[in-house]
């Protein structure tokens, strides 16, 4: 949920997203046991994280073979373990890891 930092007034409530990846969160207002989502449908009404961004490779090339340990740095890959998910040409790497900066 977000944090709350502000309520402006009856029209307008700001808030500090959380840590998170992901696209079309849907947003939704809880007043008093009262749920906006009932009531607000329209697709602008949705929260995007930035996609992640590959800046650099460990290294360029491998053998045919595969079995290469390579570490992607970028931006954007989360702040905690999402299970990302890695494809090399089309095909999913064997395994990966997130690992924090």
């Amino acid at each position: 949920s977000c944090a709350l930092i502000g309520y402006t007034s009856h029209t307008q409530i700001t808030c500090v997203t959380p840590p998170g990846v992901g696209i079309i969160h849907k947003v939704n207002i809880l007043v008093s046991g009262l749920d906006s989502s009932a009531t607000s449908t329209s697709s602008i009404l949705r929260f995007s994280y930035l996609p992640p961004e590959v800046v650099s490779l460990s290294r360029g090339n491998g053998p045919k073979a595969g079995n290469v340990v390579l570490t992607i740095s970028g931006e954007h890959f989360g702040t905690a373990d999402y299970n990302p998910l890695v494809k090399l040409g089309g095909s999913t790497c064997t395994s990966s890891a997130w690992t924090s900066d």
